[in-house]
């Protein structure tokens, strides 16, 4: 784990909650640092097109299978992607994930179309996504249509703008192959959004439960590191989703984790489980998503 020195962590007038939150999150002290301000840790003070954004990621990274329609690439699904992440931390600006392998998460993430002689299409990848720029260690990505950013900063020190320019025209060179042979061109080289991509604007469109799937992006630390966690299809009338986890923290425990405490989420209340194979439930002004694990 990363070394964390307690002589960096942020002046605040309740230390220990926050050092409580740093631990959760297990970030550097350097990143964690710009995400406190006036003694709490500022998790989801980004922009509403960004909190856009970041509920359209955590929709793909936590799909199930290759239940999303997007998740068409060869190899890896989204959901697999999340093995190769060292933490996620919102940025005042954008989102920041650390990654042993930043020009591999990239390519899966960009889009390639399909449009069929009917008119109608499909896409692998993110419509909408693309390459903004390229510096030490990171590529930096811009979701198009609704001015998200995503920054992928790889674990290698060493690695130059140079080295992630050329590590990702390597890893498009090799996705391209299967993407031609699915008859899909790559819609990421267009400077702007096709009208393919731009008819699939309903996943990142404003609803009510975009603030809170932002939120759980922006967490997810929380739980992607045990490897199970997914979005499956919601009991309950009143909810958008449900967050499902194999193994890790219990429901209760992650209830708790985001409405109360250095790490909660403004606004949201929790229902716990009644019984075992029930799930919890989490609120958030209209919005309800639902919680569960078996274990």
């Amino acid at each position: 784990m990363q070394q964390r020195s307690e002589a960096n962590m942020p002046h605040t007038r309740d230390k220990a909650s926050i050092r409580t939150g740093w631990e959760a999150l297990g970030l550097p002290s350097s990143v964690f640092r710009r995400m406190c301000h006036q003694g709490e840790i500022a998790l989801d003070n980004s922009s509403p097109s960004q909190q856009r954004f970041q509920a359209l990621l955590f929709d793909c990274l936590c799909s199930s299978g290759r239940e999303h329609p997007w998740d068409r690439m060869t190899g890896r699904s989204f959901r697999d992607l999340l093995c190769y992440f060292s933490w996620v931390a919102p940025q005042p600006d954008r989102l920041l994930i650390r990654t042993n392998t930043a020009d591999r998460i990239a390519s899966y993430l960009l889009p390639y179309t399909r449009v069929f002689s009917d008119g109608s299409h499909e896409h692998s990848g993110i419509p909408g996504m693309r390459v903004e720029n390229f510096s030490a260690r990171t590529i930096h990505l811009r979701h198009l249509p609704t001015g998200g950013a995503l920054d992928l900063q790889d674990r290698t020190r060493s690695r130059d703008s140079r080295d992630m320019r050329e590590g990702l025209r390597w890893e498009l060179h090799v996705r391209a192959k299967s993407e031609s042979e699915d008859r899909r061109s790559p819609a990421h080289l267009q400077p702007e959004p096709s009208l393919a991509e731009a008819a699939a604007r309903k996943h990142w469109s404003h609803e009510t439960s975009t603030f809170l799937r932002s939120a759980l992006m922006v967490r997810s630390n929380l739980w992607f590191r045990e490897q199970g966690a997914f979005l499956g299809r919601p009991r309950r009338s009143n909810a958008s989703h449900c967050l499902r986890w194999c193994h890790g923290p219990s429901c209760e425990e992650v209830g708790r984790l985001l409405t109360a405490g250095p790490l909660r989420i403004p606004g949201a209340s929790f229902v716990p489980p009644t019984h075992d194979g029930d799930v919890g439930i989490l609120f958030r002004e209209s919005a309800a998503l639902e919680l569960y694990t078996p274990g």
